[in-house]
């Protein structure tokens, strides 16, 4: 990684290179204002449901996920930030103002909309800590993106360096923007035009080259609105209003190497500002990007805004260095998802005319078109009179056996349908020309992202399952390896669970740790969520310490616990609260114990229950396993990420003694004793073992969450320096000390 570089201080005399927020903005080629917001309002009325106590339409945080397509806590934070639309968690479809004022709103309009999904706890103050999460998987995850499928520890590990440097730079970052750690809507704009700081528009580009929707999309909107004078002058005025707008200016400045920015206009740039009277500068810098690997990837593609803004000011773009780069980084294989997202491609994928057909066999013909990932009903191919159009990113395609064949005034027609998750219609579609339906097939597949799971893995002897899940072995056609792959069920009582697979999903994606599991796969379709994940040679640590027999040294105790505490201590690094540690969740690498069991990996898995929270946020959902729960989760409190430090202290204590510290035979009694009845260390137990275990467990195990030992006090705890120089000949633990 290059060494930062100081921001300017002075004001650059090279005018020229001054880019505005209205050219950065301008570079979505928006140019019609109402005719966008005609679009936001059909795409949402197409993905929405209604109120059945009520007429009105609301948006599902899922169907939202499924639009948006971006890393979950980052889409979750943009639902949240409509907070004047949401009710019982449903988005009210007058929201599409605010996602508006986002793409297409004046500098003040765009940053309210930005301090409102920075603003976690809804009290119109933002924290320091939460803008520095929410910068943190802007960044590291267009980094992860890179290197998405990769098995080997030791490569892991390396991006786990950089994505650590990152954080540095990120958390240098913040606090050279924020002097103060609480700072309300008034103080975050006076901010942005005084510093020189990245943060605004690392989040702006961020939304801008990841935009959900096609400019020629809303395009080919027009001509329902053909006739309406109010939509065709609404252009010209928006223009005009822009070119008299010199004063809202991008606030930006200094960047790290290899940033987001830099890889939005594939060149190593920084932008800088002095005021908001004064323009954002392009300066160069020698060093180059990590190169966007080509292909299609479930958050889209990252160069569109960048990339128009470079043409403009910037055509020196150096293809030499850019393919010397490339060939010394590592290529690793992109994962491929039955909804993948289609590279934000504007073009038209496919058009021709085709038929629906009524339950009395009526046929009626019209000219659909398929860009991106919207369809278009016009009446013929001269498209000019539309009919209607659906969004494709929350559907599925339904294939039929012997192509759906259908007889009809002895004419063939073969069929499929879109099956619309939001409402569950189906709409089926027919076409007497086979080359016709196979291109139809062909380009919605293509659109949507669907890839056919058994094409790639092949499901062997299970492992576990549940009330809606199974866990097998699998084995990965392409190399023979063997992978785990679990399955969900989506029904009705599945829906909780649904949205907590794809949080699962999207933090395995983004954890880069040896001491996690990683995630190799994923795939969705209409009845089921598959995951498949590195398989591991060994067994549940559950299970390895009844082998076992509960018998270790403190040292073979301290090498296991102390590789938990390293993959939690990463994780509550990006806020991430696991919330069902034990043993049965951690997985021991058999394969690698020799006869000291010195180098045994540990592996946390199973983060079914996690989710992703800053510092000051709580969440309130009782989940978890009941021994191993904390008093604020026995006591429904809101809770933070110290209830994974109480379940770490009760493993230990399991580990020791094979009993739990809080033990019951009926839920209620094992809840009073969390709640009211201190840990013992019976000397029968506990005379061989040394009394700085006791005192890490009592730490680990102190019922008021705010004394509570936390992760990193917990790796510099005594019990670990005591044992320091017989750890020390462990490389693991060498490595990570």
């Amino acid at each position: 990684m290059g060494n930062d570089i100081e921001p300017e201080i002075n004001t650059p005399k090279n005018n020229s290179n001054y880019i505005s927020f209205e050219t950065v903005q301008e570079s979505l080629n928006l140019s019609n204002p109402k005719l966008f917001k005609k679009y936001l309002h059909d795409v949402f009325l197409d993905l929405s449901t209604q109120s059945q106590q009520k007429n009105i339409k609301y948006i599902s945080r899922l169907i939202f996920y499924d639009y948006i397509k971006l890393p979950i806590f980052i889409s979750d934070k943009l639902f949240n930030s409509f907070k004047n639309h949401i009710k019982d968690g449903l988005l009210e479809i007058e929201f599409i103002s605010g996602f508006y004022e986002l793409y297409m709103g004046n500098f003040e309009q765009t940053t309210k909309i930005i301090f409102n999904l920075l603003d976690f706890n809804k009290d119109s103050i933002i924290q320091k800590d939460d803008v520095k999460l929410f910068l943190a998987y802007l960044l590291i995850y267009d980094f992860n993106n890179n290197y998405e499928n990769i098995t080997n520890d030791e490569e892991v590990e390396k991006i786990n360096q950089i994505q650590m440097e990152k954080m540095k730079k990120i958390d240098n970052l913040i606090n050279k923007t924020f002097k103060k750690n609480n700072i309300n809507l008034n103080e975050f704009i006076a901010i942005l035009k005084e510093t020189k700081s990245d943060v605004f528009l690392q989040i702006l580009c961020f939304f801008y080259s990841k935009k959900p929707f096609s400019v020629k999309s809303i395009e080919y909107l027009k001509p329902k609105y053909i006739n309406n004078k109010e939509y065709i002058e609404s252009s010209k005025n928006y223009i005009t209003k822009r070119k008299s707008c010199k004063n809202l200016i991008i606030p930006p400045a200094k960047e790290q190497d290899n940033s987001f920015i830099n890889k939005i206009i594939n060149k190593n740039v920084r932008l800088s500002l002095k005021n908001s009277d004064e323009n954002s500068l392009i300066k160069k810098y020698d060093s180059m990007p990590i190169p966007r690997k080509k292909g299609h990837h479930r958050y889209g593609s990252c160069g569109e805004i960048g990339k128009d803004i470079l043409n403009k000011y910037n055509n020196d773009y150096s293809q030499k260095n850019t393919k010397e780069y490339e060939k010394n980084q590592i290529n690793f294989p992109m994962i491929k998802d039955i909804k993948e997202q289609n590279s934000n491609n504007d073009d038209i994928l496919y058009e021709n005319y085709i038929f629906k057909i009524s339950e009395n066999g009526k046929t009626t013909k019209f000219f659909l078109l398929l860009i991106n990932n919207d369809i278009f009903y016009y009446k013929d191919k001269d498209k000019m009179e539309l009919i209607g159009m659906h969004n494709l990113s929350s559907c599925y395609l339904q294939e039929y056996e012997n192509k759906g064949e259908k007889m009809i005034n002895n004419i063939i027609y073969y069929s499929f349908s879109l099956i619309f998750k939001s409402n569950s219609k189906l709409r089926r579609f027919y076409t007497p020309d086979i080359l016709i339906y196979t291109s139809f097939i062909t380009y919605i597949k293509k659109s949507i992202g669907i890839k056919n799971f058994n094409d790639f893995y092949e499901i062997k002897d299970k492992i576990s399952s549940g009330k809606n899940s199974t866990v097998h072995i699998g084995i990965r056609k392409l190399n023979g390896e063997k992978v785990i792959i679990k399955t969900l069920k989506k029904n009705d009582e599945a829906k909780k669970s649904e949205e907590l697979v794809h949080y699962e999903i999207d933090i395995l994606k983004f954890c880069r740790h040896k001491n996690i599991v990683q995630l190799i796969d994923y795939y969705e379709n209409i009845e089921e969520i598959i995951v498949v994940l590195r398989y591991i040679e060994g067994s549940t640590l559950g299970n390895y310490l009844k082998q076992k027999n509960f018998n270790f040294t403190e040292y073979q105790v301290a090498n296991i616990i102390y590789q938990i505490a390293l993959g939690v201590n990463y994780l509550h690094k990006f806020g991430i609260v696991h919330r069902d540690l034990k043993p049965d969740n951690i997985m021991v690498a058999e394969k690698n114990i020799n006869s000291n069991e010195e180098n045994i990996i540990i592996k946390i898995m199973d983060f079914g229950f996690s989710k992703i929270v800053s510092k000051q946020e709580k969440l309130i959902e009782g989940l978890g396993t009941l021994y191993y729960a904390s008093p604020e989760l026995i006591q429904n409190s809101p809770y933070n990420i110290e209830i994974d430090i109480w379940s770490i202290g009760v493993i230990i204590y399991y580990m020791f003694t094979g009993c739990y510290p809080f033990y019951g035979k009926e839920e209620d009694e094992i809840e009073e004793k969390i709640l009211e009845e201190n840990v013992e260390f019976k000397d029968g137990e506990w005379g061989n073992i040394s009394d700085k275990v006791q005192d890490l467990i009592s730490k680990c195990l102190e019922k008021n969450p705010e004394e509570r030992i936390t992760i990193e006090q917990f790796l510099m705890h005594p019990w670990f320096q005591n044992l320091e120089k017989k750890l020390s000949n462990n490389a693991l633990y060498k490595a990570n000390y």
